[in-house]
């Protein structure tokens, strides 16, 4: 995903009256724009680091719609949370659109892990090279793969 694509959509969305959409896009906008803002400076905004910033913001939404209750006895409060519930839901659901999904599927991990291993000599898999192995996969997976899954097809892995 590009900022260029964030920002086109926004337009389109802001063109066509649909402001939720706008409001989600033009949030994400400023999510990656400020994850380019670092004490050193400021950093040239690629597709890797808007893809890293849409996961991270993607799993704040998910976390905003998990932790939002989704009732209350008082009538007024319950309607305002039922609805602020479903606002979380449509804006998850428009985040995913845009954030790259990570692979979770541990026998498709178990294949990229055996490629990587097959490509690179020195990562033999067992116990006492684990570091190594770690390090390498997440260098090359990190973005890509859910890495508590990669972690966990590993230990299966070395035992």
């Amino acid at each position: 995903m590009t900022l260029d694509i964030l920002e086109r959509d926004m337009k389109l969305a802001w063109k066509a009256g649909q402001l939720f959409q706008k409001g989600v896009l033009a949030n994400m906008i400023d999510a990656v724009k400020k994850a380019s803002m670092t004490s050193k400076g400021r950093v040239e905004i690629n597709e890797q680091l808007v893809n890293e910033t849409l996961m991270k913001y993607q799993k704040t939404v998910q976390e905003q719609y998990d932790t939002c209750p989704g009732s209350s006895d008082d009538p007024k409060r319950d309607a305002e949370l039922k609805q602020r519930k479903l606002d979380y839901l449509h804006e998850l659901n428009l985040v995913k659109e845009y954030a790259p999904q990570l692979v979770t599927d541990p026998e498709e991990i178990k294949s990229m892990i055996k490629t990587i291993a097959e490509a690179d000599p020195k990562m033999a898999l067992s116990k006492v090279n684990r570091g190594y192995v770690m390090k390498t996969l997440s260098a090359q997976l990190r973005g890509k793969a859910d890495m508590s899954v990669v972690n966990k097809v590993v230990t299966e892995m070395l035992v």
